[in-house]
């Protein structure tokens, strides 16, 4: 009798787990087959292939909404088209300044390998960060200290019978220009590629800046050759314009070529980027952005915006 209850027991619990792994999991009703998002080691998502699974009781799901379990859907106001860091400003293009909110005191981002001329100088945090990293990469290269950098947003245009950058221009106030001057002695120089100073022109790229009116590009910029003039941009956007030899104003013409379904892929230290644009739908532009969170979106000021994806 005991032998007989125990087999009923075994029987019943063999059903049970033969059942547990043979079933389908779901998901909020949606049958799930296959792995979505993977996270790396680095935290980050990878998205796997979905197949076309209907869900119970309700119609086929495509490739590309079961895809979409790993991304989300982000609404863009058309006010975001004159934000980020390729926004364009020309006599063609409206003037528009960050937000003091958005921005960081430079003194508190200073280090040691350089100097600037306003203790109220202002810039948004990456591109603080960026200098004080462009800057140490200076020295620890060239052994030298002895650049100073200047107040963009200043007006210096005004002392420009003085001052080594005596041009202003109309991007000045977004947070991620700087202009740089050259001290020795007791005297301040203006900034040129030659002697050491060539590092900063040769590698700026590396820290995500652009020198943004280069040679043999007036006709692009309508501005002329300015060396001591540079803009952040980020590393991937700075990076392809360099091995594209593109300035910006080409760059966004360039950028009109990839869109979602066909983006710019590249790498950018030691990361893989996808890159596109996406023109703007007045006064709401929705576009999928990776639910983890790597991309950023910046609009060019006139009439798309820029999505660029951390891929891993």
């Amino acid at each position: 009798m005991c032998f007989l209850a125990f087999l009923s027991v075994l029987i019943f619990a063999s059903d049970s787990i033969c059942r547990e792994f043979t079933r389908t999991p779901t998901v909020d009703g949606v049958k799930v087959d296959g792995e979505f998002v993977r996270k790396n080691n680095g935290g980050n998502a990878d998205f796997g292939q979905g197949k076309n699974i209907p869900s119970s009781g309700s119609p086929g799901i495509g490739e590309n909404s079961i895809r979409s379990l790993g991304s989300s859907e982000a609404a863009l106001p058309l006010s975001k088209l004159s934000q980020g860091s390729l926004v364009l400003i020309d006599k063609n293009h409206k003037t528009v300044s960050v937000r003091k909110e958005d921005t960081v005191n430079l003194i508190d981002y200073t280090n040691s390998f350089y100097t600037i001329n306003d203790y109220s100088m202002r810039l948004t945090e990456e591109t603080a960060v960026s200098l004080g990293e462009l800057m140490f990469g200076y020295s620890n290269s060239t052994g030298s200290n002895n650049l100073v950098v200047y107040d963009t947003a200043n007006g210096i245009a005004a002392n420009s019978a003085s001052c080594p950058c005596p041009r202003y221009f109309s991007e000045n106030n977004l947070g991620t220009c700087v202009d740089i001057a050259v001290k020795q002695g007791d005297d301040i120089a203006a900034f040129n590629t030659a002697g050491a100073e060539r590092w900063i022109f040769d590698n700026c790229t590396n820290y995500g800046f652009i020198l943004r009116y280069p040679d043999g590009k007036e006709d692009k910029t309508g501005e002329k050759y300015c060396p001591w003039h540079l803009r952040y941009v980020g590393k991937v956007h700075a990076k392809l314009m360099y091995d594209n030899n593109l300035c910006l104003e080409e760059y966004l013409v360039y950028l009109k070529n990839y869109s979602e379904e066909n983006p710019l892929f590249c790498q950018a230290d030691g990361s893989n980027y996808a890159v596109y644009s996406k023109e703007c739908e007045g006064q709401e532009t929705c576009v999928n952005v990776p639910i983890n969170g790597n991309y950023d979106i910046s609009g060019d000021n006139s009439e798309k915006f820029i999505i660029t994806i951390k891929l891993n």
